[in-house]
């Protein structure tokens, strides 16, 4: 009885802690939003919403609500062929029109995948990309295999395949969703959000994992909710298996791996059955042994040691000020490129310099407590507070040699139209998913503890995401899968939230009948 009460007790505390958050979420999106200029810098700009920005999401509220009635009525499977047809074409418009050039990360990625495939490893050996960087090769023998088996090296079949993967990610949020929840009108919403979701379509050029390991972590996120409910054998396998791939292309997914865990540990202690418990913890063991065998395999392809930069270095980075790219602080700024230099790559002394380092940040934050507020609020506002989550940046630049060739793309890729129109569109979804996931947990406080269960993974995943980031190097791009998992929750807490408006104006339509 103790344990079960202690699962209740702490499925509260996190409830309340994720309103908390939500709220904060809330109230700085209505108050700031934020921008990357479209040079290829990332000194991301933080100014005060507009006012017509708030117009905008209260309208967007208010034909959704006008929509509400007939909503249910729609078959969701027209909702999302018309939307996956939109996408098609748009998609097909923009991949045409933008150069089959990558930059930065991406391109050192895309560039180590075919240069081992032809059986150069000089990007394994001391001092190359992946060397220095071990983490990324999980995403290297994804774009490995797939260069192989399509007999292709243009980043545009990359292009392709995220744009199906997109699609696929948008399904299995319907599906999620109907599982959840079992309602038309939340069911056909969420539908509508996944694919006005700007990043959503914009990330499609961006060939980075991120689009993969969000399809592989929604994959994931069905299966697990599918064998809580019903232990068959098959949703745990493909919880297994997509999960451990989510975590190979990017291994920040661990931190969803590990809010599976919290919910299953919570439903054990309510429940006492531990399947579910046990299997995401064998997720986690073979998760790392995957990813170790992996760098193995590298290893003995090229002889080197791949333990890789310190990470340590990151940490020290995200709570580095340093304007040496002019950035917020907290972003990245080239502290593991410099470290690494100073030190001549010797990853002890790295090591060793980056904690005196970061001591040395401690306690400079620690004995100036209005600096270290700022730099908080400042890192948390630039990171959460991105509508586009560098989306449309992280495509074509023209000042970085990415030239696009048609008046579509120029008007998204060159600041123009496309851009503002996304942008200040992206702002007011933006606002509206915070609003409603934090209805959303409101109105299941008193629902049956499953349900609740499963309805927190999302916000503690989230939860991870923003103490993670606010430590380690920070991008508003790399919290974009954290959002997007919101979607079926928001999609609920806006349709009860408006439910609950229209029986209000109900109730009083009444008493005025009667007054009359």
């Amino acid at each position: 009885m103790l344990v079960k009460k202690s699962s209740l007790i702490l499925s509260r505390l996190a409830q309340i802690w994720s309103l908390v958050l939500f709220g904060l979420l809330l109230i700085s999106s209505l108050l700031v939003q934020t921008s990357l200029p479209m040079d290829g810098s990332e000194m991301a700009k933080m100014v005060a919403t507009s006012p017509l920005i708030w117009i905008g999401a209260a309208f967007i509220l208010f034909v959704i609500y006008c929509l509400l009635r007939d909503l249910p009525k729609i078959k969701p499977i027209w909702l999302f062929l018309a939307g996956s047809l939109i996408y098609l074409i748009l998609a097909s418009v923009l991949i045409g029109q933008v150069p089959d050039v990558l930059r930065d990360d991406a391109r050192a990625v895309y560039d180590s995948a075919l240069a081992i495939n032809k059986g150069d490893y000089g990007s394994l050996l001391e001092g190359g990309y992946l060397y220095r960087y071990p983490h990324q090769l999980g995403l290297v023998t994804y774009e490995r295999i797939l260069f192989a088996l399509a007999h292709t090296s243009s980043a545009k079949f990359l292009f392709g395949l995220n744009l199906l993967m997109v699609l696929a990610s948008n399904f299995l949020t319907w599906k999620l969703t109907e599982l959840f929840f079992k309602k038309a009108a939340v069911t056909n919403l969420v539908i509508i959000l996944s694919f006005f979701f700007l990043p959503q379509f914009f990330f499609i050029l961006f060939a980075y994992g991120l689009v993969p390991g969000l399809f592989f972590s929604l994959l994931a996120f069905y299966s697990f909710i599918a064998f809580m409910r019903n232990g068959r054998a098959v949703d745990g396998l493909v919880f297994l298996i997509a999960m451990i791939l989510a975590y190979i292309i990017r291994n920040n997914y661990i931190i969803l791996t590990l809010s599976f865990a919290i919910i299953a540990l919570l439903d054990a202690m309510y429940q006492k059955r531990f399947k579910t418990l046990i299997l995401v913890l064998l997720t986690f063991m073979l998760s790392f042994g995957a990813n170790r065998a992996l760098t193995w395999h590298y290893e003995s392809l090229s002889k080197t040691d791949l333990s890789g930069e310190p990470k340590i270095a990151w940490v020290t980075m995200g709570l580095n000020d340093r304007p040496i790219y002019n950035r917020v602080a907290g972003w990245y700024d080239a502290y593991v490129e410099t470290v690494y230099s100073e030190n001549d790559g010797d990853f002890s002394k790295i090591a060793e310099q980056s904690q005196e380092d970061l001591a040395d940040r401690i306690s400079y934050m620690t004995s100036h407590p209005a600096y270290a507020f700022t730099f908080f609020k400042n890192k948390f506002l630039s990171t959460w507070t991105d509508g586009l989550f560098q989306s449309i940046w992280s495509g074509p630049i023209k000042k970085l040699g990415q030239t696009v060739n048609a008046s579509f793309a120029k008007s998204i890729y060159e600041g123009k139209t496309g851009y503002r129109i996304s942008y200040s569109l992206a702002h007011m979804i933006l606002i509206l998913l915070y609003l409603g996931v934090f209805s959303g947990l409101i109105f299941l406080i008193k629902s049956p503890m499953a349900l609740r269960l499963e309805n927190l993974i999302a916000p503690v995943y989230l939860t991870g995401g923003f103490l993670f980031h606010l430590v380690w190097e920070t991008k508003s791009q790399y919290v974009y899968p954290y959002i997007f998992l919101i979607l079926p929750l928001a999609a609920f807490g806006l349709v009860k939230l408006l439910e609950k408006a229209a029986s209000l104006r109900q109730k009083q339509s009444h008493k005025v009948e009667e007054a009359e």
